[in-house]
């Protein structure tokens, strides 16, 4: 995972990444399209990224 993030550093994430729907729980890799596996990390765990709503002031 050390070399996954050392690539990223290096090359940094695309602009679109935050627009993708899916995404890798353990390296974060985002995809246009649900993966058994994740093409960067080798990981099983892709999932569906949860909208997150904006914090209401109090």
């Amino acid at each position: 995972m050390v070399l996954v993030e050392k690539l990223l550093q290096l090359f940094g994430r695309g602009s679109d990444d935050e627009e993708k729907p899916y995404r890798c729980i353990q390296c974060g890799e985002g995809y246009d399209r649900l993966h058994r596996e994740c093409e960067m990390c080798g990981s099983t765990f892709v999932a569906a990224v949860e909208e997150q709503e904006p914090d209401e002031p109090n």
